[in-house]
């Protein structure tokens, strides 16, 4: 199985695993995400390596959301994920209770819309079993 690559945001690996697309600044080692062709740390343009990140994570922050636009189900989760070197991701996350300091994975799914008969592959955060605080 070949490595697939999605909007150069997300990457599976060939044992299926998810990974966000990253990058490391070649100037002062600043991670971000996305990939970033310009550090928005020190500025520093074109130097920077591609890094595979955030299999992984603990959750900083969550709120629950009671509105959303047309064709995204009621109430969701959102909340910010601390992931490798420190960055910060802000991403949907699935779940019963979630609370800060739970472990949560990364995970790619897939949704039809019904208007348009389009799939839309994305990402998101699920609570690992047994990964509370």
């Amino acid at each position: 199985m070949e490595n697939i690559r999605e909007q150069n945001i997300f990457l599976i690996d060939k044992k299926g695993k998810p990974n966000l697309i990253g990058s490391k600044c070649l100037g002062c080692d600043h991670m971000s995400f996305p990939a970033k062709e310009v550090c928005p740390y020190c500025m520093t343009n074109g130097r920077s390596e591609e890094i595979l990140i955030g299999k992984l994570g603990i959750v900083v922050s969550a709120t629950t959301c009671h509105t959303a636009p047309k064709g995204i189900q009621v109430p969701y989760t959102l909340g910010t994920i601390e992931i490798d070197y420190g960055v910060h991701v802000l991403a949907q996350i699935t779940g019963n209770t979630i609370r800060k300091g739970d472990k949560v994975e990364l995970v790619i799914y897939s949704s039809v819309s019904v208007e348009s008969a389009e799939e839309t592959i994305g990402w998101k955060y699920q609570i690992v079993e047994g990964g509370g605080q």
